[in-house]
């Protein structure tokens, strides 16, 4: 007997009658407010409250009528364009409020949250590292990354303008925004030793490419596409830069001498913008490592020397004058020096 009390299945306490009858296991006629078995032993006739009759088993389910209505009125389904916007400001939801013991996503007791609402505020957690990690590389990029990238005694307007544009030009297009992303967390990387921006870079890195590849689909005439010509710029220099797609980097390289030769040398005119005397001298610097096998892991690389290409940029450069009067090293960002081939 004992066997089958333990063994049996438990029910449902009863829903009825007065807490003393039911303590008692006496049958309660209800009546109210006091029963007649209360009433004739004398004994005080308690009745439960509209809490004490819920079935528990299902109050902590997300979709419960019996769910805390005040719980479910506090807690805030994230906002879908948190983290949407390519550069995040800082002021967008700060990751101090979104971490922080007060707010009101961690006030309540784990046992009283629907999973569905943990998963919903862990993803909104994530998406907000990931953009202040985003906003945090990016500013290294301007303040730390960049300025490695043209001569220190160069005309200043090649520094700032394309700087400039570089900032503009990635809000919307997010091949450069994460070819940005992929030469600041590289360098983050080397510089400061901090190895966990390795995999981020080369995650970067992917993504860049990727979006290269959707914006090459949908753009007609690539000579004249800015933020595609920066960058393929910045991509063979993450190669020259990081480890893992240095073998990419003559792809690259290919694709701006390409973009460079229609853009300028198939043109009569000379050079009329600072970012094309800039670009021109990158693609030919660049040029010059691949073809001494600096940026190649064997003998066999994607790159060939074209010596009319290079004839052609010297007559180009010959007939192009930005900056009337001014020293050779203030005109040339890159180079710094005279760009014949016998000169480098």
């Amino acid at each position: 007997m004992t066997d089958k009390i333990n063994t049996s299945r438990r029910k449902l306490r009863t829903k009825t009658g007065c807490f003393t009858c039911r303590q008692r296991r006496k049958k309660c006629d209800e009546k109210s407010p006091i029963c007649d078995l209360c009433r004739s032993s004398g004994r005080r006739c308690i009745w439960p409250s509209a809490s004490d009759l819920l079935d528990r088993r299902y109050s902590h389910h997300c979709d419960s009528r019996h769910q805390d209505r005040s719980l479910k009125e506090h807690i805030q389904l994230p906002d879908d364009d948190i983290g949407n916007s390519l550069i995040p400001s800082s002021s967008t939801y700060p990751v101090q409020h979104a971490l922080s013991p007060s707010s009101p996503t961690t006030t309540y007791e784990t046992d009283s949250v629907c999973p569905l609402d943990l998963l919903s505020q862990a993803a909104t957690v994530h998406r907000v590292l990931s953009n202040h990690l985003e906003l945090r590389v990016s500013d290294h990029f301007s303040d730390k990354y960049f300025s490695l990238l043209l001569l220190p005694d160069c005309y200043r307007g090649f520094h700032d303008g394309w700087l400039t544009e570089i900032k503009q030009l990635m809000v919307t297009h997010k091949s450069l925004y994460y070819s940005v992303l992929a030469c600041a967390a590289s360098h983050i990387f080397l510089s400061d030793s901090v190895w966990e921006m390795h995999p981020v870079a080369l995650s970067y890195y992917a993504e860049g490419v990727k979006e290269l590849q959707l914006l090459l689909g949908k753009v007609a005439q690539y000579e004249n596409h800015d933020a595609l010509l920066m960058s393929v710029m910045l991509l063979y220099l993450h190669g020259c830069l990081g480890w893992g797609t240095q073998s990419d980097v003559a792809q690259h390289v290919n694709a701006a001498t390409r973009i460079v030769t229609l853009r300028l040398l198939d043109k009569p005119a000379g050079i009329q913008r600072l970012f094309d005397r800039l670009a021109l001298e990158s693609v030919i610097y660049q040029q010059f490592l691949l073809s001494t096998g600096l940026w190649t892991e064997s003998n066999q690389s994607e790159f060939v020397f074209d010596p009319d290409f290079w004839d052609g940029v010297e007559k180009l450069l010959d007939r192009s004058t930005l900056l009337s009067g001014a020293p050779w090293n203030v005109e040339s960002p890159v180079l710094g020096r005279d760009y014949a081939i016998g000169g480098i």
